[in-house]
């Protein structure tokens, strides 16, 4: 990494810090380094954080962050893809389970994977929206540009349509973005909400999810009216179909009525 563009975006992440900026700035910091901290008092044990223990509480207690500078900073500092290619986003939410923290404040029931067939795969716990910069060649590292909790009150879609609000117009690219989803955000709320934003979306769909097209025209005839015409059929060009094995008959993988092959992506331009 280029030390000047650390040093830029380290200086304006200080000029983010309204309130209580140096112990703050000390404490993000420690949270790099001192990965295996278990308490405030560890964490303070860093080398890099340069103030008493008591410190850590003034910062998460008594300060304030410009949110909004905050995002604008991220933006500017992201990674630009190559040249006429678009930038790519993920959108994503995930869970921190809390089981033990009866205090913490507006837990949820969120999912949780693996546990015994007799288990309810469910405890109390947080959920969080991450807007990210996906790269270009696969890697488990990406950009993060926002990360947002979801409160009991929200769902995952509302608050992933504020983040590209605010964000997507901060970034700096010549092209229009494509953001990546999961299914879960296959769903007209959320479509609506981002509609008027600038940006492609790349969105898998459930696999039973059926598209139909519009109603035809009334005809002056007696009779209720069609409500709707019939299913879009999409199938798979051969040249996309599965090599063959050479044992058996050929496997062919029916596309599902909404343009892809059963629980893959489709696509859905931006308005």
């Amino acid at each position: 990494m280029n030390l000047n563009t650390l040093q830029a975006f380290r200086h304006g992440l200080y000029e983010c810090l309204e309130r209580a900026g140096d112990a703050l700035f000390n404490a993000a910091d420690a949270l790099l380094t001192q990965t295996q901290a278990q308490s405030l008092a560890q964490l303070s044990l860093s080398p890099f954080f340069q103030r008493g223990w008591p410190s850590l509480y003034e910062a998460f207690q008594d300060g304030r962050i410009a949110t909004g500078k905050l995002q604008e900073l991220f933006a500017a500092f992201a990674p630009e893809p190559t040249a006429a290619e678009p930038l790519l986003l993920g959108l994503d939410s995930s869970s921190i389970a809390r089981p033990l923290s009866p205090r913490a404040s507006d837990r949820t029931q969120v999912y949780v994977p693996n546990l015994p067939a007799d288990s309810k795969p469910v405890t109390p716990g947080w959920q969080f929206s991450a807007l990210v910069v996906l790269p270009e060649s696969a890697s488990s590292w990406n950009y993060l540009l926002s990360h947002r909790r979801i409160a009991s009150t929200q769902t995952a879609g509302q608050v992933g349509a504020e983040q590209l609000r605010d964000l997507v117009p901060c970034l700096q690219t010549c092209e229009r973005a494509i953001v990546v989803a999961d299914r879960s955000y296959s769903n007209a709320p959320f479509l609506r909400a981002s509609q008027d934003v600038a940006c492609d979306k790349l969105i898998r769909l459930a696999k039973n999810r059926v598209f139909y097209r519009p109603a035809p025209p009334r005809t002056g005839h007696r009779g209720a009216p069609r409500p709707r015409w019939a299913a879009l059929q999409v199938r798979r060009a051969p040249d996309a179909w599965p090599p063959r094995s050479g044992v058996g008959r050929p496997r062919r993988e029916r596309a599902s009525a909404a343009g892809g092959s059963m629980g893959a992506p489709a696509f859905e331009a931006g308005s």
